[in-house]
C-alpha cells in the first residue's frame, strides 16, 4: 500500500510528492527499533528530511523517497521528477570513515570494468554531515532485494557463482 502525501518544504520542487512504502516503512522501523543507534538514526532522518539532503548536496528534483532494508546505514531509494532512481546512504555516528571511503573507491573501480551486471556508481562526492555522519549517493541498479527471497535455496545460490567470480576477477 502507497502513501502518497504533498511535499510544502520550500526547498523541494513545487508540486513535488513524497510517495512512502507504508510496509516498508513499518518493516524498517521494526527492524530499527531494535538496535539502539540505528533507532535514534530513523528518527532523526524521515524521508522529507532525505529529499532535502539530496536536493541540497546533490541538486536532485526529488519526487519520491522509499526507505530501503540496510544492515548498517539508512537507505532510501530517491526517485526525481523524471523518473530517475538513486539509491541515498547515510551512515550511522562515528562510523569509520576510512571504510566508507574504501567501499566508494571499489565502487569506482568496479565503474571501470567491463562486468556482465550493473553495479551501483558513485553520484558526486560523499558529503560530511553533523555528529560525524556520512552522506552518498550511488546510481540505482534495479532487481530484487535479497531480503525478499525467503529462503534462499540452492536453485538462488547458483546463479551467483558467475557474478561472484566476475567481482572477484575485477577487484584490485
Amino acid at each position: 500500500m502507497l502513501c502518497q502525501v504533498k511535499l510544502l518544504h520550500p526547498l523541494l520542487s513545487s508540486g513535488s510528492r513524497l510517495t512512502l512504502d507504508r510496509t516498508a516503512i513499518q518493516l524498517c522501523q521494526r527492524r530499527l527499533s531494535t538496535v539502539p543507534y540505528l533507532s535514534a538514526m530513523a528518527n532523526y532522518y524521515d524521508p522529507v528530511a532525505i529529499g532535502v539532503l539530496a536536493k541540497d548536496y546533490y541538486q536532485l528534483d526529488v519526487s519520491t523517497v522509499t526507505p530501503l532494508m540496510g544492515e548498517v546505514d539508512l537507505n532510501y531509494r530517491v526517485t526525481t521528477t523524471d523518473g530517475t532512481h538513486f539509491t541515498l546512504k547515510v551512515s550511522q555516528p562515528g562510523q569509520d570513515e576510512k571504510s566508507i571511503r574504501f567501499q566508494y573507491e571499489l565502487l569506482v573501480h568496479l565503474a571501470g570494468k567491463q562486468l556482465p551486471f550493473a553495479t551501483p556508481q558513485p553520484v558526486g562526492e560523499i558529503v560530511e554531515l553533523e555528529e560525524g555522519r556520512l552522506l552518498r549517493l550511488l546510481s540505482w541498479v534495479p532487481g530484487r532485494m535479497l531480503s525478499d527471497l525467503n529462503p534462499i535455496t540452492q536453485a538462488h545460490r547458483i546463479p551467483w557463482r558467475r557474478p561472484s567470480a566476475c567481482l572477484t576477477t575485477a577487484l584490485p
